[in-house]
């Protein structure tokens, strides 16, 4: 069976964290949210190697080098593609063995024949979505299901919600009616062959599109519409859709998250979509698992503020502890709400609204707080507090637990840490140094903005011509963002360019290089001087040849040269 690598290495970008990776080899300290050190591709005194835990990125502003993990390890190493995820593989627990029909892999990072094969896949699964979303259109009793839970057109449209209808192909047949054959259909998991038919996976369902961090369509959940059971099914795992890895609602989830500093993992599918028709936007959950530490791992990259809500009887209670041992585990500082016994979130809202909601969430506890409120203060709810604190990895993170459960337990810490054997000394904490300095062009300021601020891309779109742009590198990692559907992220960017062009590409993807007052202003204003560039460069040039022209022959061409240079006044005028 042939590797899917492309899935692969999505895969062990998920679960590695670039920093601890990159720490192995360069000693990095901490400089504003990324971190910088001496590059280890050239000789240099001042550090301009730089790091961004959140987008996963390397850049040198020294040498130009850039990529994600898995270029660093080629370049480091001097390993092929292949080799790269072999050790980095490893280093995460994941197992494979390279086939020797793919060692094309070894010299081709990009993997074009599997990308292909991926894009196939993806146009398979969004041809479903339509369908689906298409049958939800027709389908009276499936809308009044939706209807007697609450969910209101806007939201069923922010979620693509849609319906598998009764029968047993029709989305099968359907597919093979848009030209997709039987091989592929399979491979998506939305059918499955018994004998020597072929049935379609979700029938009388209400259907959940699962999508990854770029909003791909990845998979489906279903929730049947009458007694059936199961009552949720989730798409098989495919070489697209890992459950550890994604968690729903995080695609329409990470602005909002951004914006508001934390995020608030709730159980089930309909928590999270009535979670964002009362207003709470910053909402994701896993698929039918527990909270895992690879969830936690892609939580990381957007906030380290977590908020999980379980329901309150005991398996909720279980379920909160093993969370946030787990967030505290990997850095983060999480809190945990248990909602009224027989309560999720979806039910609580709808029966209280969005004000109960929350005051519930302000009410949300930490892990000491938590383990305190729900264990009391007997020695075997502490030993258990201890086995969480001691794995905190975070010496900062793991001391300031300590000092809070020694003030809230009146024990002192030196006690404490004296029963914490695994914990590690602290270390100092290094203080923030901005960034390098960079001289960028006007263009390049312009895509380093629309790269860290996404929204700023509709300006571009509306008020300025690509052909105003004299990079060509430059225009065309604009067109992918405007016209090609590429999300403003490295892993996408890098399926449409190769390896080099992404090492320059990253430089500016790790900081605004202007100050973030007035986003869109300052946009705006480099698209107008752009704009202006292009204009008197035009201006130069008919300068130029009225300079030359002559009135004895040349009076036409004056004239029309003349027309040009009023045009030319009138749009700059107007800028």
């Amino acid at each position: 069976m042939t590797i899917d690598y492309m899935g692969l290495s999505e895969e062990i970008r998920t679960q590695t964290d670039i920093v601890g990776i990159i720490s192995d080899y360069v000693e990095l300290k901490k400089a504003g949210t990324n971190y910088k050190g001496l590059c280890p591709f050239h000789t240099e005194k001042t550090p301009s190697f730089m790091v961004s835990p959140q987008k996963q990125i390397f850049h040198c502003f020294g040498c130009g080098t850039g990529g994600d993990v898995i270029a660093f390890i080629m370049k480091h190493e001097h390993l092929s593609f292949v080799e790269a995820l072999q050790l980095l593989a490893q280093r995460c627990g994941i197992k494979f063995t390279p086939q020797p029909a793919d060692q094309r892999w070894a010299a081709t990072p990009s993997g074009v024949e599997g990308s292909e094969k991926r894009a196939i896949f993806l146009q398979i699964l969004a041809t479903a979505r339509e369908f689906y979303v298409e049958m939800l259109k027709k389908s009276q009793v499936a809308n009044q299901y939706l209807k007697n839970r609450g969910i209101i057109p806007d939201v069923i449209d922010r979620f693509s919600l849609g319906f598998a209808p009764e029968g047993w192909d029709n989305l099968y047949r359907y597919l093979k009616h848009k030209g997709f054959s039987d091989i592929d259909i399979k491979q998506t998991s939305l059918v499955y062959q018994k004998e020597q038919s072929i049935y379609d996976v979700f029938r009388n369902r209400v259907t959940f599109p699962i999508t990854n961090l770029h909003g791909q369509t990845i998979a489906f959940g279903g929730r049947v519409i009458n007694d059936g059971q199961p009552k949720y099914l989730n798409s098989a795992e495919s070489a697209l859709f890992k459950k550890k890895l994604v968690l729903f609602g995080l695609s329409l989830a990470r602005e909002s998250i951004t914006k508001s500093g934390y995020a608030i993992v709730v159980e089930g599918y309909l928590d999270v979509i009535v979670c964002v028709q009362y207003g709470f936007v910053n909402v994701c959950a896993p698929l039918g698992t527990a909270l895992t530490e690879e969830h936690v791992k892609t939580l990381k990259r957007h906030t380290r503020q977590v908020c999980v809500v379980f329901d309150g009887d005991d398996a909720g209670l279980r379920a909160a502890k093993r969370a946030l041992t787990i967030l505290y585990k990997n850095g983060i500082s999480g809190k945990a709400l248990l909602l009224p016994k027989k309560d999720d979130p979806d039910s609580f809202l709808r029966a209280n609204g969005a004000e109960a909601f929350k005051q519930m969430l302000l009410r949300s506890r930490g892990l000491v707080d938590f383990f305190l409120a729900a264990g009391g203060y007997g020695m075997d709810n502490f030993r258990e507090l201890y086995a969480c604190i001691s794995d905190v990895d975070d010496a900062v993170l793991r001391g300031s637990l300590i000092a809070e459960l020694s003030n809230k337990a009146s024990i002192s810490e030196g006690v404490l840490r004296d029963d914490l054997r695994r914990v590690k000394p602290s270390r100092p904490v290094q203080s923030a140094q901005p960034p390098p300095t960079v001289k960028m062009s006007m263009e390049e300021t312009l895509l380093n903005l629309c790269l860290c601020f996404p929204d700023g891309l509709k300006i571009v779109r509306e008020r300025l011509s690509l052909d105003c742009l004299s990079k060509n590198l430059i225009r065309r990692v604009f067109d992918a963002l405007i016209h090609r559907s590429v999300a403003p992220t490295f892993d996408s960017l890098s399926r449409i360019f190769n390896p080099d062009e992404m090492a320059y590409i990253s430089g500016f993807m790790l900081e605004p290089a202007i100050d973030t007052d007035n986003i869109d202003k300052n946009i705006e204003d480099y698209v107008k001087c752009i704009k202006k560039q292009v204009l008197e460069k035009d201006m130069s040039v008919v300068i130029d040849r009225l300079r030359k022209a002559d009135p004895a022959t040349d009076n036409d061409e004056i004239q029309e040269l003349l027309s040009r240079q009023m045009q030319l006044k009138r749009q700059m005028c107007k800028l």
